[in-house]
């Protein structure tokens, strides 16, 4: 898919806006209150390996969501508040694949499967991605947040995607699965937990 990905947010002038922040709004529309974040979109990807050597070939991403205090396994996540974005959201999945994953890829190895609202409480779209990685090749993360230091790398099967927490990893993966004609066949699972002081495990690739 040649065609860029636009950032194209749904901001409205009408909307009043109430308060806000470095890195969020409130904005009331009537009597309706949402909140806007900073860049408003964002993109979400999850890996996927092309070296069939085993089951585990979706690589996902396992880091503490300050919100709710956990760590949870998830899809990865960027913003879009760098106007270099704006003409092609493809490079920021780029950007985050190299600094989070420690994969070089280029536009060729990046699936687009849509936008979805992230909350009726925002206007917030998530844009999804797919990215292909041969998983035995992952060089040095550059990032340099602590808080992104502080993940890891985890590979999964498909039916143990299915059995996240993340609504954003399972539509990717299902909207995969669709567009290949695929059935994604769902057992139930055991999802390990870990300790936050944990730095690696079995399935990391770092």
């Amino acid at each position: 898919m040649d065609k860029p990905i636009k950032h194209e947010p749904a901001i409205f002038e009408n909307h009043e806006l109430e308060y806000q922040s470095e890195f969020i709004s409130v904005k009331r529309n009537g009597g309706y209150y949402y909140s806007e974040r900073k860049g408003v979109d964002s993109v979400a990807f999850v890996l996927f390996n092309i070296s069939a050597t085993d089951e585990k070939r979706v690589g996902v991403i396992r880091e503490k969501k300050y919100p709710v205090e956990e760590y949870i396994i998830s899809a990865f996540g960027g913003s879009i508040d760098n106007p270099r974005y704006f003409e092609d959201l493809r490079q920021v999945v780029i950007d985050e694949t190299i600094e989070e994953a420690g994969f070089i890829v280029e536009n060729k190895d990046i699936s687009y499967y849509g936008k979805v609202l992230v909350s009726t409480q925002m206007n917030q779209y998530c844009h999804l991605f797919g990215v292909a990685v041969d998983k035995y090749k992952q060089v040095q993360r550059t990032t340099t947040n602590i808080r992104e230091l502080d993940s890891i790398i985890v590979w999964l099967t498909l039916p143990e995607v299915i059995q996240l927490n993340d609504w954003k990893a399972i539509t990717i993966v299902a909207k995969r699965m669709a567009e290949m004609n695929n059935l994604i066949r769902a057992s139930k699972i055991s999802v390990p937990k870990f300790k936050a002081a944990e730095t690696n495990n079995e399935d990391s690739e770092q």
